[in-house]
């Protein structure tokens, strides 16, 4: 094709007048879409001789181009001039459509559909138009229709599918996505909405088969299965995570290490840390306070990975080598070597946006996973995870593919910083409130079962839940489950925090946070600590860290620690006892800040102290 393009050029310069040879050349460029060439050719072509069929091809380029305006301009200069055809109408209206002008667009659709009743693109289109304004009943009408007409179009039956899971109707929406992938079994768009759809579900398993096949046609896709990944912990499936994390490892790269050392000996111990999240984020709040102190003993050198920074990063340049790495993680890997690092730190494991990669070139001694995914990464390249004697006992080193180095305390801690400006308030109601500060997705059936049965039992009590990403699908979600037991929506109460202040101050509503499990709460459980807000958890022996037991031992909080559903429900119950004597959220609050969760200078003593015997 290449080829002909030249031979009409050189045609072109012979003969700058000819019409032809634009049009043809405009022709080539519009198949190849390659819509900004074909729009230079078109012009020079209606320069010489104004062709209303060229002038619609134009049209169609400033579509493509997403230049509306001008395609406006066009078809309305055509409709003028009585040059109109379906697909005219068509173009004109998906125009329209895209500038928000849906009244203006339906008349089009509407005048297209007159000409050619049968035009069942028309109909797609005109379908989208609904869906977009959220008129869900005129939408599917419409996509029926075109589907009556060309049954096996399938941008119409994904768009179908979308439709239902905008009516949080996932079983049609499954349905529709099959069918349109047995008109297109190897669609990378479908096998992936179909992925996502059972993610929603929660049948992981199916999941995880369709992200499998997307990534059998696309190995860059990787990273799509994460979402699945972590579904498996929510549910404490400990037999598919296993099995998961050790074909997510094999697929990261098939290059092995080539880095050789040397012993060194120095004074001063160099690690690095690898992480997009030394910001607004758990990581940064982990780490803001620590970093002073650690500096002092420890040379720390920083890989921001995620290109975001802001006052915390700042913040923590000022006690670190900063680098901010945009390469691909086999140079970053070699940049690494070259700093003669004794550990290098993971910090995101199997997170949106890890760089594991880095980690399976080894490009120091010793590697490590700590802070930012509390269970084994399946990496063999990774040593050590960080733990501690209770998030981490003994008996669960069967679970990590990791050795577990164990701190003294807690296996991180949190900035008291984070807190400032930020008041201890004492709810003085007569009624209890629960609440709720962790991602839906923790929040599986065994979890919900229990919480309903104690608001069944404790009648004057409340069930309160904020986090930043519930989204409508999970609120109601969560009312249905529970109306279903009997508990009224009413005694549900739902926030969404716009920052961070307004976030940490809605601890004050709260009596007792309730933990999930088996994936416990981390970060919100710090911070309910801070704010003198007790933690109820309960043992788990699921692949995920003990949380809960490990900042509830540390607090000396072991009443709050349940055995098991009875013994949670029971502790709820016997909590709400206990604030009617007075219970005083400050005096919890003064007692847990002198805790060691919030004490970065004794974690750094001791962090260094652990890995000085590396």
């Amino acid at each position: 094709m290449c080829s002909q393009i030249e031979v009409l050029k050189r045609k072109l310069a012979l003969d700058p007048k000819n019409l032809k040879i634009y049009n043809e050349l405009a022709d080539i460029y519009f198949k190849k879409n390659n819509f900004l060439e074909a729009k230079k050719f078109y012009l020079k072509s209606i320069d010489i001789s104004e062709d209303f069929s060229i002038l619609e091809k134009l049209g169609r380029c400033n579509i493509a181009l997403k230049n509306f305006e001008e395609a406006i301009f066009i078809f309305e200069k055509l409709e003028k001039n009585d040059f109109v055809n379906d697909f005219i109408f068509n173009y004109y209206g998906v125009a329209l459509r895209e500038l928000k002008r849906y009244l203006s667009a339906i008349q089009k659709f509407d005048e297209a559909i007159k000409i050619d009743p049968s035009n069942y693109l028309v109909y797609f289109n005109k379908a989208n138009l609904y869906l977009e304004i959220l008129e869900f009943e005129k939408a599917e009408k419409f996509y029926r229709k075109c589907l009556n007409i060309n049954k096996n179009f399938y941008p119409a039956i994904v768009n179908i599918a979308t439709l239902y899971l905008r009516q949080e109707n996932t079983s049609l929406a499954i349905k529709n996505l099959e069918k349109a992938l047995e008109i297109n079994p190897n669609d990378k768009i479908i096998l992936e909405n179909i992925a996502r759809v059972f993610l929603l579900q929660k049948r992981f398993k199916k999941s995880e088969n369709y992200f499998k096949k997307l990534i059998k046609i696309e190995p860059e896709s990787l990273s799509k299965i994460i979402p699945t990944i972590q579904g498996y912990t929510y549910v404490g499936d400990d037999h598919n995570y296993k099995k998961i994390i050790e074909y997510y490892s094999d697929k990261i790269t098939d290059k092995t290490s080539i880095f050789l050392f040397n012993k060194i000996k120095r004074k001063k111990i160099k690690i690095g840390l690898v992480s997009p999240d030394i910001r607004n984020h758990p990581i940064g709040y982990f780490l803001k306070d620590l970093l002073p102190n650690l500096s002092k003993r420890i040379e720390i050198t920083i890989f921001n990975t995620g290109g975001v920074e802001d006052e915390i990063s700042n913040f923590c340049k000022k006690y670190t080598s900063w680098n901010f790495c945009n390469q691909n993680s086999e140079e970053i890997s070699e940049n690494i070597y070259k700093l003669n690092l004794d550990c290098l730190f993971d910090m995101s494991g199997l997170t949106k946006g890890n760089k594991l990669k880095i980690f399976k070139y080894k490009p120091t001694p010793i590697q490590i996973s700590w802070a930012g995914w509390l269970a084994s990464t399946g990496i063999k390249e990774m040593d050590y995870i960080l733990g501690d004697h209770f998030a981490t006992p003994e008996k669960d080193d069967k679970n990590f593919t990791e050795k577990i180095l164990r701190m003294d305390n807690i296996w991180c801690m949190y900035s008291k910083s984070e807190f400032k400006n930020i008041d201890i308030i004492e709810n003085n109601s007569d009624h209890t409130i629960f609440g709720c500060f962790q991602r839906p997705e923790k929040l599986n059936n065994n979890v919900l079962e229990t919480w309903s049965e104690i608001l069944l039992k404790k009648k004057d009590s409340y069930l309160f839940f904020n986090n930043g990403i519930h989204r409508e699908y999970d609120k109601k979600k969560i009312v249905k489950f529970f109306m279903a037991k009997g508990i009224k929506s009413s005694r549900l109460r739902f926030a969404l925090s716009r920052d961070r202040k307004t976030y940490l101050n809605s601890f004050n509503l709260v009596d007792l946070n309730l933990d999930t499990f088996p994936y416990n709460g981390g970060t919100t459980s710090f911070e309910s600590a801070y704010m003198g807000v007790p933690i109820l958890t309960m043992k788990n022996d699921s692949i995920m860290f003990r949380c809960g037991e490990s900042i509830n031992k540390n607090l000396d909080m072991k009443n709050l620690i349940s055995n098991d559903k009875d013994d949670y429900i029971e502790n709820a119950l016997e909590f709400s006892k206990l604030k009617r004597q007075k219970f005083s959220k400050k005096k919890q609050s003064a007692k847990f800040q002198k805790s060691c969760l919030f004490n970065s200078k004794l974690f750094s003593e001791n962090f260094v102290r652990l890995i000085s015997k590396l």
